[in-house]
């Protein structure tokens, strides 16, 4: 395997979220397109992390992390595993609460047209697609005007290499038997 399943993710959801063509910042534009808002109202994400970064104050700030992986049926067998990642949202708002709970929402949106705009991430990974959006992102510091959304992305991987062979003296280990002739694997 070239990268971990995770690395896979993570980097694809970045590169997806990055893109001036189904990126956050040209879903932004549609939606303010279909509010009938100026261009550029809302604004652009100051940054989009691979990492969780809940002391950075840039807003607003787009953090892609993994929460869990497993393997899908099989998956361990033909390396198909799926990847919980979590897209957290944060923006430094100002004392018009309601508007910074809108932006948000509109963020939210965003991620999932950047989904459905390219479910397979710009072609890095199997599919992906959003799982639940919620408030619940840590955030170092804390006021009323910082906000957070956590948005659920589950991401579906095959690795493209294929798997290396056991190495000849593993498999006589693995496979030995004990002196009553049974196989120690089946003990």
């Amino acid at each position: 395997m070239s990268q971990a399943f995770e690395e896979l993710a993570v980097d694809g959801l970045v590169a997806l979220f990055g893109d001036a063509t189904h990126g956050i910042a040209a879903q932004l534009r549609l939606i303010e397109t279909a509010l009938g808002l100026d261009e550029n109202a809302i604004p652009d994400p100051e940054g989009i992390a691979s990492a969780v970064l809940p002391a950075d104050a840039r807003s607003p700030l787009i953090q892609v992390y993994e929460e869990a992986s497993e393997p899908l049926e099989a998956g361990h067998r033909h390396n198909f595993a799926e990847v919980d990642c979590t897209v957290g949202i944060s923006y430094n708002g100002d004392s018009d609460l309601e508007a910074s709970e809108r932006l948000m929402r509109r963020y939210v949106q965003a991620v999932r047209m950047s989904l459905k705009a390219s479910p397979t991430c710009l072609g890095a990974v199997g599919q992906a697609y959003w799982t639940d959006a919620n408030r619940s992102l840590d955030l170092t510091y804390d006021s009323l005007t910082r906000h957070g959304r956590a948005v659920g992305v589950r991401v579906r991987i095959q690795d493209q290499e294929e798997p290396t062979s056991v190495h000849p003296q593993l498999w006589r280990r693995a496979n030995r038997r004990d002196h009553r002739g049974s196989n120690l694997r089946h003990r």
